[in-house]
């Protein structure tokens, strides 16, 4: 077994990280850390004559698969587990362009007073890497052999961090050139020899096989805690959420992964949203659509995704595209291009599937034309008169004569071999030839679209028609899923957008008698002030040619991109109880007689046949079987017959809208969308005040963030002032004709606590209208340098709600 081998198809497996338990890909990538890359290591080991007490093992991740893979060469009597003393460990980078061959630690210490294992700061790590290096430095000049202090594994959680602080010494090894199997096996040796110095030289290196195995360790993304059988004690600790462990207490640590477990109930949404995509492709099957689920860092926009997916998969073939993760892929358009061809591979057969290539391939010749040919015409040139040149010098060879018998057979085969060999290696040459060729000019590689781009006349155009191509190859609709943008820069998120907006509205339909082609659209969960801003910088010169009042050059961009705006709904308190006590395993809080309450209520919104009837029963409830009734209510408030009721009362705001098409359009989905949003939190806002707040949201959408941040200063906007501190060109705007004639015509005057309802905070019966609440807002994030140093904070690290 060839270690280059395993370790390009793990890295190549690595580019598509998935966590969900059952993919393919991640469960061969998992076999490989697990078992092959262990297996060689061990063969190393038998080699250098230490398979004695040394062991070797691997990780791909624990119930999810893992961000970053391992395998590790250890002795178990000095590093028990993973988190535990020195060892060498092969760490793949997250993003699978590279691997690392690292001399590294684990990130926990035993204590001998408590007999626990507590975890080493940062500080601490770096001191022991500050020493290993220096008590190192005699056995090894490692700016000579080219070791690394630094790695870079580009992971999203604390697994990469605690790694890279941990690293003392490594070698990398990158996707596109990896080493011989000798030059393998030497960095091998060479590390290994440094880990037993180690094992000799560290003072804290004592035998640690009589201490319980049950070290925190990193061996999951998010972190988990091993806990083997005959280690914990039961009790009601433990059912609460809490640990026992050689006499301490800990709590269950709990991944922040995105998950299919609907504890926040956000599988209505995801409903709302498929029977909206499943409607248009219905009613109007030649149109896409575009939909942003809007939140911060946080709110669960990944794990709605998931959700939303489930729902999709019987009617369209669903495309995950990880912006962040394909962030350094140039040009955007050949990643989704390439997203777009696996996805649509993996819902066809073998047979299928092979097809499918062989027509692409020719697709793209044709519309690559003469360069390709070109190219390869030349080249066949080429190996021809290499072929005639080869064929004439092995001809001069073969002049004289042949013995008979046996010798004569071997003379002849031996004359003959050189000809065979010869032949071959033209075959070869010419194959990697045409292989390479196709790379550069049939966009078979990032490189080679980006030759393209520089070399065609229209490169856009033919691009646009080879993802309308696609599109007709594919058994159902496409939706693309575009998660974590809000995690590139700003070029990238600006690139990633106009390509797909590109590739959307420019693919051209097929000529008659053409298969038609199936629409796409787009689902991006991203943090809307990150677009926005991302546009604004990338844009600058033009914000003040084209900004209008109340709507900067950032709500332009998104509103002529999306066609729905959804919020992302925020926990509601008796929610946000329930959701914390699962965590901690504790007994349900609600009250007793909250079952017989919910039960009564479902019926009687079944009852109830318009969106007022609903929202009154729902104002009688309970705050605690509001939020437990949330997805019913959701999914009463889209059927059909009610739907149109919705449509009928939004009639009466028409009139206040600014006559543009688009904007009518967003006003009635943004609408619905907002109402799923609140009801899932328990929120009886009325009808009037939401679809007012929307209309503001649609025309003025700078104006409802000003008043999202300070909802009294509505009351002075009503009597025709602006409020104090107000910014500029807000006042201009609050003076203005257009706002006073909505507000003047409105049938609905809006107060503070009204937009605390529409902006997601939970409603206080009891409180003035004056009272402070807390409100989910969005906070702009910071992608300007001079911004930064200014002193605004950069964005939270990201943190998801499952």
């Amino acid at each position: 077994m060839q270690l280059g081998d395993v370790l390009s198809e793990t890295l190549k497996l690595q580019e598509n990280w998935s966590s969900a338990s059952k993919d393919p890909s991640m469960i061969r990538r998992r076999d490989l850390v697990v078992r092959d890359i262990p297996s060689w290591i061990r063969d190393q080991q038998r080699k250098l004559g230490l398979q004695g007490e040394w062991g070797a093992e691997g990780s791909g991740g624990k119930g999810g698969h893992a961000e970053i893979p391992w395998s590790r060469s250890y002795v178990p009597s000095f590093s028990p587990k993973a988190g535990v003393g020195w060892y060498l460990v092969y760490l793949f980078a997250a993003d699978g362009r590279s691997l690392y061959l690292s001399l590294n630690q684990g990130t926990t210490i035993w204590d001998t007073d408590r007999k626990d294992f507590t975890f080493r700061s940062p500080d601490d790590l770096r001191s022991r890497v500050d020493w290993a290096r220096t008590s190192l430095a005699a056995a090894v000049n490692s700016a000579e052999v080219g070791l690394l202090e630094v790695i870079d594994l580009r992971g999203r959680g604390r697994l990469g961090r605690a790694y890279q602080d941990a690293n003392v010494w490594s070698i990398e090894y990158l996707q596109d050139s990896l080493p011989s199997e000798e030059r393998l096996q030497a960095d091998f040796r060479l590390m290994t020899t440094l880990l037993i110095n180690l094992y000799n030289l560290d003072p804290e290196a004592e035998p640690l096989s009589q201490v319980s195995s049950a070290a925190p360790e990193f061996e999951d993304d998010p972190l988990a805690l091993e806990r083997p059988s005959g280690v914990m004690e039961g009790g009601e600790n433990h059912e609460a959420g809490l640990v026992r462990w050689n006499g301490h207490e800990h709590a269950e640590w709990k991944p922040d992964s995105p998950t299919v477990d609907d504890g926040l109930q956000r599988r209505a949404l995801a409903k709302v949203l498929a029977t909206r995509l499943h409607a248009i492709r219905d009613s109007s099957p030649e149109e896409s659509f575009l939909i942003h689920i809007d939140g911060p860092w946080g709110a669960g926009k990944s794990t709605l995704l998931k959700l939303l997916k489930l729902e999709l998969e019987k009617g369209f073939v669903v495309v995950d595209y990880d912006a962040w993760r394909n962030s350094r892929v140039d040009p955007p358009w050949w990643a989704l291009l390439t997203t777009l061809r696996a996805a649509i591979a993996d819902s066809l057969t073998r047979r299928e599937r092979i097809v499918l290539r062989v027509k692409e391939v020719w697709q793209r010749i044709r519309r690559t034309g003469s360069p390709y040919f070109l190219a390869l015409a030349v080249w066949a040139i080429a190996v021809s008169l290499l072929s005639v040149a080869v064929r004439w010098a092995l001809s001069q060879q073969s002049n004289g004569t042949t013995a008979g018998g046996a010798r004569g057979a071997i003379e002849l085969m031996w004359r003959v071999a050189p000809t065979g060999a010869a032949f071959i290696a033209l075959f070869a040459t010419f194959g990697t030839g045409a292989l390479v060729l196709g790379r550069r000019l049939l966009w078979e590689s990032a490189r080679g679209a980006r030759l393209y781009e520089q070399a065609a006349i229209d490169p856009m155009q033919n691009v646009a028609e080879h993802f309308g191509w696609l599109l007709t190859q594919s058994p159902r609709p496409v939706v693309f899923f575009i998660d974590d943008l809000d995690r590139c820069k700003q070029e990238q998120v600006v690139s990633l957008l106009e390509a797909a907006q590109t590739m959307m509205r420019t693919a051209p339909m097929p000529k008659e008698g053409k298969r038609q082609p199936k629409p796409v659209s787009f689902v991006v969960a991203a943090d809307g002030a990150w677009l926005r801003r991302a546009y604004e910088l990338a844009y600058a010169e033009f914000k003040d040619a084209v900004a209008e009042p109340g709507r900067s050059l950032g709500y332009l961009f998104l509103d002529k991109f999306f066609q729905l705006s959804v919020p992302m709904p925020a926990i509601g308190v008796a929610r946000q109880k329930i959701y914390f006590q699962g965590l901690l395993r504790e007994k349900d809080p609600s009250p007793e007689n909250l079952d017989s309450e919910v039960a009564a209520l479902k019926q009687q919104i079944e009852e109830r046949g318009t969106e007022r009837g609903i929202l009154d029963v729902l104002g009688e409830a309970s705050p605690a079987a509001r939020e437990a009734v949330g997805p019913e209510a959701v999914e009463r408030l889209s059927a059909p017959e009610l739907v149109r009721d919705v449509e009928h009362a939004l009639e009466r705001f028409a009139p206040l809208l600014d006559g543009n098409p688009r904007r009518m359009k967003r006003y009635i989905n943004c609408y619905t969308a907002f109402r799923a949003a609140r009801t899932l939190e328990g929120s009886v806002v009325t009808v009037d005040a939401l679809a007012l707040w929307v209309l503001l949201q649609i025309r003025w959408p700078e104006l409802a963030e000003y008043l999202q941040r300070k909802p009294d200063a509505i009351a002075r906007i009503n009597d025709k002032h602006p409020p104090n501190n107000c910014p500029e060109h807000l006042a201009g705007l609050i003076r203005s004709r257009d706002l006073r004639d909505v507000i003047e015509n409105a049938p609905v005057k809006l107060t503070a606590s009204q937009i605390r309802e529409c902006c997601g905070a939970q409603p206080d019966r009891e409180a003035s209208e004056q009272e402070p609440a807390k409100i989910v807002t969005t906070s702009p994030a910071v992608l300007d340098p001079a911004a930064e140093q200014a002193g605004s904070a950069p964005p939270p690290a990201t943190t998801r709600t499952t």
